[in-house]
C-alpha cells in the first residue's frame, strides 16, 4: 500500500475497515447544466470489514438541492427519487458525521 505524506497525519498501512461513499448529483439530459453548478442530491456510504470484505454498516441520506430545487424529470427514476421525496426526507435524514462518530467509539 502505497501512503501520502501529510504534515500531521498518521500512515494507516493495515485498515481495519474500508469505507466506500457514493455520491449522487443534479444533471441534465441536454448538457444545460455546467459540471460547476451540479448539487449532490444523495450520499450513500458502506463501511467494509477489510479481511472478509462483508458489510458492517451502511447509510444513505438525501441532501436537498438550493440552486435548483426542482429536479430534472428524466433525473427522477427508480435509483433517483423525485423533488418531493429529496424536500421532503432531507431534513430528517441522519448525519454522516454523526453517524460515524457513534461508530467510531463503539
Amino acid at each position: 500500500m502505497k501512503s501520502i505524506a501529510m504534515p500531521g497525519a498518521v500512515a494507516v498501512t493495515d485498515p481495519r475497515f474500508y469505507l466506500v461513499i457514493d455520491l449522487e448529483a443534479t444533471t441534465s439530459d441536454d448538457g444545460s447544466l455546467p459540471p460547476e453548478q451540479m448539487e449532490t442530491i444523495e450520499i450513500g456510504a458502506v463501511l467494509v470489514d477489510t479481511p472478509t470484505l462483508a458489510v458492517v454498516d451502511e447509510f444513505q441520506s438525501f441532501v436537498r438541492p438550493i440552486r435548483r430545487p426542482k429536479l430534472q424529470p428524466t433525473l427522477a427514476s427508480e435509483s433517483v427519487p423525485s423533488s418531493d421525496t429529496v424536500n421532503a426526507t432531507a431534513a430528517a435524514s441522519p448525519r454522516l458525521p454523526e453517524e460515524a462518530a457513534s461508530r467510531s467509539r463503539s
